[in-house]
């Protein structure tokens, strides 16, 4: 592996997804996230996201702790105060096209929110949580050691993550999964399978589960944190490809500083 002599490594002194994820789609965005330490608030989406992922810890370390389920009024308030917070704390990313609309956006965003956490209680929780947000960092072999943060554990070392999403989509085994298996096994000696709960917020709201089988071989995610350190070493930055629809004034908050940006609006 490659010997991490560029300075810039004493910021980036941690491997996660993420980071890898943002490196390979768009060089720009990662350099002004992890580089130059300019974290915008993040989309809508990412707000109602973390108001459920939120709900559900609470639930499921409720259970870990007492071996009860909270119930719908609780899990609502939770969900809507974080909700709030995100809001207040943070912000949100509005395109400047959709300025006019922003409390609209904000306004369904937070009806989606309870749309998926009535979805969450109503389904048939057919698992025992071990743990719930869990955030360790561990060495796995690369130059430096990865950050995990895991959604939920169960008792037959299942690793569940959480989604809110506008329409259904079939999930692939991708480097977050692979990562978090690889760090899995290295930490408990197990591979460990995926389930994703997807909360799909069409007219009728309705909940898919899709489940990924344990990944053993590890060959193409080492060959992505192979480029991933060779680049950043190197100071090769790549930009997104213009057919990247997160190239956009309405996805990315960098779009209108971005050297590299399409003419996509």
């Amino acid at each position: 592996m490659i010997q991490l002599n560029n300075p810039i490594w004493g910021k980036l002194n941690t491997l996660s997804p993420s980071r890898i994820n943002k490196y390979l789609s768009c060089g720009f965005q990662f350099q002004c996230n992890y580089i130059w330490e300019m974290r915008p608030p993040g989309g809508i989406n990412l707000a109602r996201g973390k108001a459920v992922h939120k709900a559900a810890e609470a639930d499921n370390r409720n259970f870990i702790d007492n071996r009860t389920r909270l119930d719908f009024d609780t899990l609502i308030q939770i969900a809507d105060e974080k909700f709030d917070e995100i809001l207040l704390k943070e912000g949100v990313f509005i395109p400047k096209s959709k300025e006019g609309d922003k409390d609209k956006i904000i306004s369904k965003a937070r009806a989606e929110t309870i749309a998926s956490v009535k979805l969450y209680v109503e389904m048939e929780k057919n698992w025992t949580p071990v743990s719930t947000e869990e955030n360790y960092t561990i060495d796995i072999g690369y130059p430096l050691p990865t950050n995990c943060y895991l959604d939920m554990v169960d008792e037959t070392n299942c690793i569940w993550d959480w989604k809110t999403q506008a329409k259904r989509g079939t999930i692939q085994a991708g480097i977050q999964d692979m990562f978090y298996s690889k760090a899995y096994y290295a930490k408990w000696g197990v591979y460990p399978s995926f389930k994703y709960g997807c909360f799909i917020l069409t007219t009728k709201p309705y909940i898919d589960i899709q489940v990924i089988e344990p990944i053993q071989d590890y060959s193409i995610l080492d060959r992505y944190v192979e480029a991933y350190f060779a680049g950043v070493e190197n100071n090769v930055f790549l930009p997104a490809s213009k057919f990247d629809y997160m190239c956009s004034e309405s996805m990315c908050p960098f779009h209108r500083a971005c050297p590299f940006k399409t003419n996509q609006k």
